[in-house]
């Protein structure tokens, strides 16, 4: 329906009680060699209060490619949280590419992120001390830098999920979708389920994949994932020969962490001068989960454990510096904060593992100011809509469990259980891609072939 819009330049609509235009214009997003149409749509950023400071939403269309455009889009929710959509364009209209035949597919960096006024906190979050890094991922120093560095420009109470999804309703609204279909990956399955909760009438379907819940507790699980990769090599030649002893290493490089974090030098990225540091068993842990995620990483995984084992802690040590100092810059932090402080306050409070890669969060979250939450927001979400849910086995981040409570109270809902996948989307296309694109296209998941996903396999175990 957008593309006639696109094309003329604008479209003209009613936002609240007064008249207002979104003008696109032809813009080029990162690493997508496509050129798209792109608009920056304002709203306040207290929306309840409806006066005072407005930031500007961005918003990228990839208009439907066929002749006939469905009268609806796809609207990507991305995850994180803290991460643009915008940025991953190319991957979206690769993904989507049979979807986008029929569907115009809107990016729109949620408010926080990207060019929707970012809640960035690099280069100050870690400073230049490197035993920073093996602190906590949001250090309570850097965590309060942060706060100075946003204060006069950006209220962090005001940029929770809820406030976004209301946002997202109104960018639809302006730009002429009655109904829409929503994806939503990992972070974006909480964000889809609060839009699906607050606008029901306006989902048409939606796909979650790797579904974070609202009630984090137990809290990520690195353990099982962890165990099926070691029995999964230990019933391999390929993975057994040069690994014939992980497991027990495995847990002799945990007893030994358990006693204390170990000494390594790392080279500073900066000085490229080494210098010593600590590494704790929560940070080692910590790797070793963000490296799980990806069922590509899993002879990386192995590698490190068995480094470990032999007293190497150098590898993984430099890992996290680099890790974290990309995070750092390609994340909002701010806006990650506000929405897993505000909203995860309960379970951080008692102590569990919720940021990124299953860090605590309690020290960072004493810091920063939390925003308020409707009264039901930690009730299970239910709705009338086709849901597609997607879920790993192999995931420690979003673990199966979240999707199965999320599959309980979806009552038009298919669970996709993938047994050799984790969370990250590797190895997953083409076969997934097709079950989403015809989910879509039906509108229903009735009838849908999911059958592809016994194929999936884990890539090869390759000697160190």
């Amino acid at each position: 329906m957008l593309a006639g819009a696109i094309l003329s330049g604008g479209c003209n609509i009613l936002l609240g009680q007064r008249a207002a235009s979104v003008t696109f214009q032809p813009c080029r997003l990162p690493r997508f060699g496509e050129e798209v149409r792109c608009a920056t749509y304002q709203v306040f950023e207290d929306r309840e209060a409806k006066q005072g400071r407005t930031i500007g939403l961005r918003v990228a269309v990839l208009p439907a490619s066929g002749p006939a455009p469905a009268p609806g889009a796809l609207f990507i929710l991305v995850g994180g949280p803290g991460v643009a959509a915008t940025d991953f364009a190319e991957f979206y209209a690769s993904t989507f590419a049979r979807a986008r035949r029929d569907h115009d597919i809107v990016l729109l960096d949620q408010r926080g992120t990207g060019g929707s006024n970012r809640l960035n906190c690099a280069p100050d979050l870690y400073g230049r001390d490197l035993r920073a890094y093996f602190s906590d991922s949001f250090p309570a120093e850097g965590v309060r830098a942060c706060r100075e560095l946003l204060a006069g420009r950006a209220d962090p109470r005001l940029y929770t999920t809820p406030i976004a999804m209301d946002d997202l309703d109104e960018v639809r609204a302006a730009l002429g979708y009655e109904r829409i279909d929503l994806f939503g990956t990992s972070y974006g399955t909480r964000a889809a389920m609060v839009y699906l909760r607050r606008y029901p009438h306006h989902v048409r379907s939606a796909i979650l994949k790797g579904v974070m819940g609202f009630d984090l507790s137990p809290t990520r699980d690195l353990q099982r994932p962890m165990e099926i990769l070691l029995d999964d090599c230990a019933a391999d030649a390929a993975c057994r020969a040069p690994y014939p002893r992980i497991t027990q290493e495995y847990r002799s490089v945990l007893n030994r962490l358990g006693h204390g974090p170990v000494a390594v030098e790392v080279t500073n990225p900066e000085t490229h001068a080494p210098e010593r540091v600590e590494l704790p068993r929560a940070v080692f842990l910590s790797t070793l989960r963000g490296l799980l995620a990806n069922v590509a990483s899993a002879n990386q995984v192995l590698s490190l454990v068995h480094q470990a084992a032999q007293g190497q802690f150098a590898s993984l040590a430099q890992m996290v510096v680099t890790d974290r100092r990309g995070a750092a810059s390609v994340f909002s932090i701010g806006m990650a904060l506000s929405v897993l402080c505000s909203e995860d306050a309960a379970v951080i409070a008692r102590g569990a593992e919720v940021g990124p890669n299953g860090d605590r969060l309690d020290a960072a979250c004493r810091v920063w100011p939390r925003g308020d939450l409707p009264r039901d927001y930690h009730q299970p979400v239910r709705a009338a809509a086709p849901v597609l849910i997607i879920s790993g086995r192999l995931d420690p981040a979003t673990p199966p469990r979240w999707a199965q409570e999320a599959a309980r109270h979806l009552p038009n809902s298919l669970l996709v259980s993938i047994r050799n996948a984790a969370h990250s989307y590797s190895g997953l296309s083409p076969c997934v891609d097709h079950i989403m694109a015809d989910f879509i296209a039906r509108g229903s998941v009735k009838g849908l072939d999911v059958s592809c996903v016994e194929q999936i396999r884990r890539p090869p175990f390759r000697a160190p």
